[in-house]
């Protein structure tokens, strides 16, 4: 197997780099749930999370889960009708407005009358309830097949709104047109022009190309994330027969080709017409091939890079599964750029089918899957927390990385008490850790 690392989408000691921490996912905070395949929480809302159910019949739903309870709510948060139901269709994710709480705006993505359609709501009286009466019509795709829809949808760290368009199983030749649409993440902003305004700094804006593309060259990318404290995007794209990938893009650094249909992992796979040169393809942080996971497996199911306020040590780690093998990993990436893949199954215990992960607004990280549950993944730390680069020893280099993020707010590894600011707490934490780890 070959592993491809972009010099550029490294960023030093933003990264776990050891297991000095516990993990475990014990806690099921739902059941009962049909068909899930999306997780997200409203902006500044750490009591709920809202779960997309594909579809019933010919219905997708969004249901809400009360964290303070962990009880699944009986009444959807929102209905829509008339999905396409089957396979790859039906509804597939909902995100919320960064201003929710001001202007109750929430997106959602589906697969009706051979169209992706792209709309917005906003929420009723009452928080649990959305307006239906409400709908607005942002984009609608025409697909020519049911397979590869992507669905993925949220909103990145410029406020744009980033949309993943799967390649929609068609030919090479309609891929590499420039003006399609399939095969790419488009970029909006939703909040200028009608129905959306193309972001000038978009970057096919005024040349041969789709003016809302953003990347292109993929498959079918099942869950994308941004990472709260970077702004990295990762995508998880799922392969054909051979390959799945991870694709790393450093934060708003649009215009990317990521391979597909010419390349699959790192590997060739369809080189004939109009291919860019393998030095214009932004390859995969990691790239494994199906038959080495017991030779079950099939379809990467993206995840989420971990900033809850569990474990300082975990933070920075990527969570993702494959969803044919049943089984959860981890990507972690050391000084250097040099990626770490963990097996994480047994773990977190993990039985069954995972689709999708989230997190609350807390940073906690959640996922769902084929049993209906809600699960989320807990971590404590363990061990020599202020061991930035995992050598045994705490020392100058740690103290090092500690004041290159000396003042900066979020959850970055250094903030070892996790209070979202790497501060004078945390140096005494760390000088007091001084020597080799126990």
């Amino acid at each position: 197997m070959l592993i491809v690392c972009l010099a550029d989408c490294l960023a030093p000691s933003l990264f776990a780099q050891s297991d000095a921490f516990s993990l475990s996912a014990t806690t099921i905070v739902a059941t009962g749930l049909t068909k899930p395949v999306g997780i997200a929480a409203a902006p500044g809302d750490a009591t709920r999370l809202f779960v997309v159910e594909q579809f019933v019949g010919t219905s997708g739903r969004v249901r809400i889960v009360d964290l303070t309870t962990n009880t699944l709510l009986p009444s959807p948060f929102l209905t829509v009708a008339g999905v396409s139901a089957g396979g790859e269709q039906g509804l597939l994710s909902i995100c919320f407005h960064p201003n929710y709480k001001t202007n109750g705006q929430f997106f959602v993505n589906s697969i009706r009358n051979g169209q992706t359609l792209i709309e917005r709501y906003t929420v009723s009286s009452d928080p649990n309830v959305a307006n239906p009466r409400s709908v607005k019509l942002i984009m609608a795709i025409t697909r020519v097949t049911p397979y590869h829809n992507s669905g993925w949808m949220e909103f990145g760290p410029d406020g744009m709104l980033y949309i993943g368009v799967g390649d929609n199983a068609q030919t090479m030749a309609l891929l590499t047109l420039p003006e399609s649409p399939f095969g790419k993440i488009l970029r909006i902003d939703p909040d200028s022009g009608d129905p959306y305004a193309i972001p000038p700094s978009n970057p096919w804006v005024s040349t041969p190309g789709l003016d809302e593309g953003w990347a292109n060259g993929l498959r079918n990318p099942w869950r994308c994330a941004f990472d709260s404290f970077t702004g990295e995007l990762w995508i998880a794209d799922v392969g054909e027969s051979s390959y799945e990938e991870i694709d790393v893009q450093p934060a708003l650094m649009g215009g990317r080709h990521y391979g597909w249909p010419c390349w699959q992992g790192n590997a060739p796979h369809l080189t004939l017409g109009n291919c860019p040169q393998p030095s214009a393809v932004a390859f995969p942080l990691h790239a494994y091939a199906q038959s080495e996971i017991g030779g079950s497996g099939c379809a990467v199911t993206g995840g989420r890079v971990y900033r809850g306020p569990g474990s300082a040590s975990l933070r920075g780690t990527y969570f993702f599964a494959d969803l044919c093998s049943n089984k959860i990993f981890t990507i972690t990436r050391s000084d250097s750029g040099v990626p770490t893949i963990t097996d994480r199954t047994a773990a977190v215990q993990l039985s069954w089918l995972v689709t999708s992960f989230g997190e609350d607004a807390l940073g906690n990280l959640y996922y769902c899957g084929h049993a209906g549950r809600l699960v989320r993944i807990n971590a404590i730390d363990t061990g020599c927390v202020a061991d930035m680069n995992a050598d045994g020893v705490v020392d100058a280099v740690d103290l090092s990385s500690m004041l290159s993020r000396w003042g900066q707010d979020g959850a970055a590894r250094e903030d070892l008490d996790r209070n979202n600011r790497v501060d004078a707490a945390d140096l005494a934490m760390l000088l007091g850790s001084w020597g080799n780890c126990p």
